[in-house]
């Protein structure tokens, strides 16, 4: 991949890539949640969006946006009795809108790799994080267990550092917020997946331990052998982290493109007071 931010000139076609092209591709997606004895509301309104092989795209907007139903429905991960959902999701040629959930769980953790804005959703308080990165490698794998743990290491070595041996060992309680979302992280790379998705997570984080997580993005970035959906209500965050960039306001996709130019030259209102209500460096 070139260098972050980087003009280049298949990026422009990038918001219409052919299906061939795409390995990530979206379409018509609409996602409204109903409850017994009140109006239906619609979260997500017919968003279509493609992510290209070792791409990153942003999703940016306000809390309430619609950002985190929109990565829970690419992953099927909406509960089916209060959602409706309709349109199309394709991952690498494949329709996983009609998939069934045994051929889902061949995607979710594998191929696809989910980062929540909270770690509890991945993590079990009574289980020492080093065997919960090998659990992810044990479900998808036939190794043996002593390999799955070889290769959770590994994984909490390069999201750790120095600190691994000593953390590897801790339960969940037993570590900070910014700690919690790095184990999160081996998880979701613990297989080699094709695509990040990436929910808010820094949201809940301080300055100086968001710095650290960003990093890891910014080096899987730079690797270019994985694409990544990084959503976010901070755009201040972005830059050198993404390609392209769709704006959300209110479950609708407002303004999209080449990330340079929606935050040089933004089109909408709400996009302007989206970017100019933090700084960017």
């Amino acid at each position: 991949m070139g260098k972050p931010n980087q003009r280049r000139p298949e990026l422009e076609a990038a918001v219409g890539l052919s299906s061939n092209e795409a390995l990530l591709e979206v379409r018509d997606l609409e996602v409204t949640y109903h409850s017994p004895g009140q109006l239906p509301t619609r979260a997500v309104e017919g968003i279509s969006f493609q992510i290209r092989r070792g791409e990153s795209l942003a999703i940016v907007g306000e809390s309430g946006s619609g950002k985190s139903t929109l990565a829970l429905a690419v992953l099927r991960l909406l509960p089916p009795y209060s959602t409706i959902v309709r349109g199309t999701v394709c991952f690498d040629g494949q329709d996983i809108t009609l998939a069934s959930e045994s051929a889902l769980q061949k995607i979710r953790g594998a191929k696809i790799g989910m980062v929540f804005q909270q770690p509890g959703m991945s993590l079990n308080p009574l289980m020492r994080v080093s065997r919960q990165v090998a659990e992810v490698i044990r479900a998808h794998y036939t190794w043996p267990w002593s390999q799955c743990q070889a290769k959770a290491m590994l994984l909490l070595e390069r999201v750790f550092g120095s600190e691994s041996g000593r953390l590897s060992q801790a339960y969940p309680h037993q570590l900070s917020g910014g700690q919690r979302q790095r184990v999160s992280i081996a998880q979701a790379l613990a297989c080699g997946p094709q695509l990040i998705i990436a929910d808010e997570p820094t949201a809940s984080l301080d300055g100086v331990v968001e710095a650290g997580i960003l990093q890891i993005f910014h080096e899987l970035r730079a690797n270019g052998n994985v694409s990544l959906l990084f959503i976010t209500h901070n755009p201040a965050i972005l830059p050198d982290l993404a390609d392209r960039v769709l704006v959300l306001r209110s479950g609708a996709v407002v303004e999209k493109g080449i990330l340079q130019d929606v935050f040089r030259r933004p089109r909408e209102q709400y996009t302007a007071d989206l970017l100019y209500s933090l700084p960017i460096a």
